[in-house]
């Protein structure tokens, strides 16, 4: 789909500026949840991946003030709310696309990320959902 690459692409420049800014622990870690948003590593899977073991990944975050667990949530809930902004995904694609098997289970985790449900969101942003996801529930 050219539109949802493009929102993609649009995002992944976003996130490459915050990386800029970022730690380079926290680059690298930024960096590999990227290469695959719909497959989220384990901690233990992302510390092979940096060449670091799972004991030293998490020392190294929690030195910096970081949990693993809270900085996936944290880059899944800017990736939904970045797709959000597009009026041509339904919240079922957004959640596949981020890794959960349903949109039931995707709704619930955006909740608990932002307090809100998918269409207040987008209610607040102006954005339409799109003409597909009229049938799903909140």
């Amino acid at each position: 789909d050219r539109e949802f690459n493009q929102i993609c692409l649009q995002h992944c420049g976003q996130i490459m500026r915050q990386i800029a800014q970022e730690s380079p622990l926290l680059s690298r870690l930024r960096l590999l949840l990227l290469r695959s948003p719909s497959t989220m590593p384990s901690l233990e899977q992302a510390a092979v991946s940096l060449g670091l073991s799972s004991r030293t990944l998490r020392r190294q975050l929690h030195e910096q003030g970081h949990s693993y667990h809270r900085l996936v949530a944290d880059f899944r809930t800017e990736l939904a709310c970045e797709y959000l902004r597009s009026a041509t995904l339904t919240a079922k694609e957004i959640g596949y696309s981020l890794g959960f098997v349903s949109s039931n289970a995707f709704r619930r985790a955006f909740k608990s990320w932002t307090g809100q449900t998918i269409s207040e969101y987008r209610q607040a942003l102006g954005v339409a959902a799109p003409d597909s996801e009229a049938d799903e529930t909140e």
